[in-house]
């Protein structure tokens, strides 16, 4: 869905997701506490597997935290540079990782939350 309004973010987003898979487990995430030991400015997308990247999940980037948790249908905003989310707004169509004049409207449903 992200793709049809940001086909670049959706794409290096799934593609950085799919290094973080190819290298770390449940059972094994040594290869994301690397670059957490790293002091990257961001180690990029990954999947919380442990306290450690739960810990780190929960750390604002430059570009600001938003944690999607689907299984439990709740959206946590921890910060925003730019303006905090909304149970129903609009928001700007991305082509080839730039805006353009469009547009598209977004409506949360009922029972998904926003936290805090």
């Amino acid at each position: 869905m992200l793709a049809e309004y940001d086909a670049n973010l959706a794409t290096v987003i799934k593609d950085h997701l799919s290094v973080f898979r190819e290298h770390n487990t449940s059972s094994d995430t040594g290869w994301i506490r690397a670059r957490f030991d790293q002091e990257l400015d961001e180690a990029g997308p990954f999947d919380v597997l442990d306290e450690r990247t739960r810990r780190v999940s929960l750390e604002p980037t430059r570009l600001g935290l938003v944690v999607f948790n689907l299984p439990a249908r709740r959206i946590v905003q921890v910060q925003s540079t730019y303006a905090n989310l909304q149970r129903s707004d609009r928001g700007r169509v991305r082509r080839n990782g730039k805006p353009t004049q469009t547009f598209y409207s977004y409506t949360l449903p009922a029972d998904w939350s926003i936290v805090p």
